[in-house]
């Protein structure tokens, strides 16, 4: 069971979540790259996940995980799939990050990680998706 992955400013996954975006899309779940603000106001519309924590929105549970360099990593279930998108390969490492199916990632460095650590789960470089799209 494969991750539906769009590059339209930004990765648009499962036709419900946007990482990696250069702008906000209203009618999806942003999930920022980096650590933002403890406090969002005068957003209502616009759903922003920026900030490590647990959250459940439209039917799937979404952990934040802060990495190395302040870049947010994700864990993310519901909707009948089980999905990370890691972009600091020393959360890797954390006890709580594991048991996903498929996992989103950025450069060999976390690549390499998973095969040192014997991670299970289908690998999907978005980097590699970045070029075949251009």
């Amino acid at each position: 069971m494969g991750v539906q992955i769009r590059i339209d400013g930004g990765y648009q996954i499962e036709k419900e979540l946007f990482f990696g975006y250069t702008y906000t899309h209203t009618g999806l779940i942003n999930l920022s790259s980096e650590l933002g603000e403890a406090m969002r106001y005068n957003e209502p519309e616009i759903i922003i996940i920026d900030y490590p924590g647990e959250y459940d929105v439209k039917g799937r549970f979404i952990k934040a995980v802060l990495g190395k360099n302040n870049k947010l990593n994700y864990l993310i279930q519901g909707k009948n799939k089980k999905f990370g998108i890691i972009q600091s390969a020393d959360v890797l490492e954390l006890d709580e990050v594991g048991g996903m199916d498929t996992w989103l990632y950025f450069g060999e460095n976390i690549e390499k990680k998973f095969e040192q650590l014997e991670m299970e789960g289908d690998l999907i470089n978005l980097e590699t998706i970045e070029k075949e799209s251009a």
